[in-house]
């Protein structure tokens, strides 16, 4: 019985050895976890800053676009008005 009661002993501790490992594991898992969703989170309020900053500068862009068709309207007008000007 000695051997069968050193045997379970050693059961037992290799047991708790695993059970130990498993738990640091488990521990680093969950560190590990924490920080990918924070870094989700992080990540996702960047893709809403960066929408929002997209849509200001198309918008920006829109509207310089806008201006720049006036003013080029405006320069061939100009330009066809000093034309007539000196052929005239």
């Amino acid at each position: 019985m000695d051997s069968l009661e050193a045997a379970g002993d050693r059961f037992e501790e290799a047991l708790n050895q695993m059970q130990k490992s498993l738990d640091t594991v488990n521990g680093r898992v969950k560190v590990a976890l924490r920080k990918s969703d924070e870094d989700l989170r992080a990540a996702n309020d960047e893709v809403v800053r960066l929408r929002s900053a997209l849509a200001e500068l198309q918008t920006k862009h829109d509207d310089l676009r806008a201006v720049a068709e006036v003013v080029s309207t405006r320069i061939d007008d100009a330009t066809v008005k000093v034309r007539s000007l000196l052929e005239g």
